[in-house]
């Protein structure tokens, strides 16, 4: 079973196109990051996938649920971009 199955997603914010008919599927057990610049989506498509931002169209599934199931949610943790407290340390 893969562990994350992204189809035909798409975001807009207004008329930004923030990610557009992405397909993206990582193996379970994989290691996986996104490179590009800014601006190309990366965080955009980590918040939906985390259900912190709905998305216009498509679908993600994370270990075959819905990203948006509630057991799906209440199993991910997740530190986007930079941290709201401990600022005073590091990784």
């Amino acid at each position: 079973m893969n562990a994350i199955e992204i189809r035909n997603l798409s975001k807009t914010f207004g008329s930004k196109r923030a990610v557009s008919g992405l397909n993206m599927t990582v193996p379970s057990g994989a290691i996986y990051g996104f490179i590009g610049e800014n601006g190309s989506g990366k965080s955009t498509t980590e918040k939906a996938l985390c259900g912190l931002l709905p998305f216009n169209s498509g679908s993600i599934k994370i270990y075959g649920k819905d990203c948006l199931d509630e057991d799906v949610r209440s199993s991910i943790g997740v530190l986007i971009e930079a941290p709201g407290c401990f600022q005073n340390y590091s990784v």
